[in-house]
């Protein structure tokens, strides 16, 4: 099979681009919005996530520019912590991030720590079964935001560079909020030459912690 379209899609979602092989083969697709159910492995693996009613944020992304500030990211954590202290908050962290995560954690007051649980380097199927029982999903342009909405958890996906229209959770359940700056959406291109990445700094967190209050 052989993919020929123009990709990254310019003006359409990637689901629907990257389905034109099947589509090309006689499958008739009526339903683009990705659904995954692992109920019946999360039976048999080891239990995470069980402690009671809890927030996931993700803040890492592929790109250092498709992600939040430190800054952001710590207001944005401590406005959760005291909006929602009957949730605790899971706080995913990969390998790459660890720099990130040290930055973060130490600018977090005691009174915040407590509300707050870490989960490092976890495997596909642990994050899996984690954001699957979380009451939200909260997460950068990344895989982990799309599997949270595949597994049907409400999502609060943030953008700052590239084009929600093409790359955001297509899912009902899942809301974007975008950055309002200037050059947003830009290709991957300008994203890799860009020195100042400003879009980061256009996201409010104010907008964040209102967005959540809804979905929750």
């Amino acid at each position: 099979m052989i993919f020929k379209a123009h990709f990254p899609p310019e003006d359409e979602h990637s689901t629907k681009v990257l389905a034109l092989p099947v589509i090309e083969l006689g499958v008739e697709i009526n339903d683009y919005l990705p659904r995954l159910d692992l109920s019946h492995i999360f039976k048999s693996a080891p239990s995470l996530g069980e402690e009671g009613k809890f927030i996931v944020f993700h803040s890492g992304s592929g790109s250092e520019k498709k992600r939040l500030p430190a800054q952001k990211v710590i207001k944005i954590i401590k406005g959760i912590c005291d909006s929602f202290s009957q949730y605790l908050l899971f706080l995913i962290f990969g390998e790459a991030e660890k720099s990130f995560m040290v930055e973060v954690l130490k600018n977090l007051h005691k009174q915040t720590r407590h509300q707050i649980k870490i989960l490092e380097n976890l495997d596909l199927l642990q994050l899996a079964q984690v954001v699957s029982r979380a009451e939200l999903y909260i997460g950068m342009d990344s895989g982990p935001t799309h599997l949270a909405s595949a597994l049907g958890t409400k999502t609060l996906a943030i953008f700052t560079c590239s084009n929600p229209k093409v790359w955001a959770p297509p899912q009902p359940w899942a809301k974007v909020i975008f950055s309002n700056y200037s050059c947003a959406p830009c290709s991957d291109e300008k994203r890799r030459e860009c020195e100042n990445p400003y879009c980061r700094w256009a996201i409010k967190e104010e907008e964040v912690l209102a967005e959540i209050k809804k979905l929750i």
